[in-house]
């Protein structure tokens, strides 16, 4: 044999037992079998984010706890959240320091017209003396219903017209009054504390709006 001949046979017989090659971009998904390409598969970073189809990743395939805070989702108007109360209404204290015989009310006449309401306490004694009553005085045109229920006595329900003013008994050294309001558009919680002292009633209140 030749030269040419046995060059012939070695590239004849190389070309028989050489692995087949794919070409470039022939390897299509109807080449491959489904379910058969795993994690180990992918590079990193391969899937990016527009590989995902829309609403593809749900929420139990998320790590919450990677997830930052949505920009300004703890601000209203610029403002941080932590300097609200909670809640949707508001809460204000007042307190006085009344003479036997005297009645004060809790609140500034500017706030109890912006709530439509105040309360006041008559302090017992004085001269001539009177006894102890707890005010509730409207400052609206309309009506206010209110419960007021003084420590443990049953409660009492009344309406207090517009702008008119209910009295309630006050006559013991301690009291402990709750009153809720409901007016036309607004509603209220007051607690509402009474202790006399040697020649003056301390009155504490504390209302809650709604």
């Amino acid at each position: 044999m030749n030269r040419l001949s046995i060059l012939t046979t070695v590239v004849l017989v190389s070309a028989l037992t050489a692995a087949p090659v794919a070409a470039a971009n022939t390897v299509r998904s109807v080449n491959i079998v489904n379910g058969e390409v795993k994690t180990a598969d992918l590079g990193k970073a391969a899937v990016t984010n527009k590989k995902f189809a829309s609403n593809a990743v749900n929420g139990a395939k998320l790590d919450e706890s990677t997830l930052a805070i949505v920009p300004n989702a703890n601000l209203l108007d610029g403002r941080d959240s932590a300097t609200f109360l909670a809640g949707p209404g508001t809460i204000v204290a007042g307190r006085a320091s009344i003479n036997r015989g005297a009645t004060t009310a809790i609140f500034t006449a500017a706030f109890a017209g912006e709530i439509g309401f105040n309360v006041a306490y008559q302090c017992p004694g004085g001269s001539p003396s009177v006894p102890g009553k707890i005010e509730v005085r409207n400052r609206k045109s309309t009506p206010w219903e209110v419960w007021y229920q003084d420590g443990g006595d049953d409660p009492v329900f009344v309406t207090v017209a517009g702008l008119a003013t209910n009295s309630f008994a006050a006559d013991q050294q301690w009291h402990s009054v709750q009153l809720y309001l409901h007016g036309a558009a607004r509603q209220a919680t007051v607690i509402f504390s009474v202790a006399d002292a040697l020649t003056t009633c301390k009155a504490n209140g504390l209302v809650m709006l709604l």
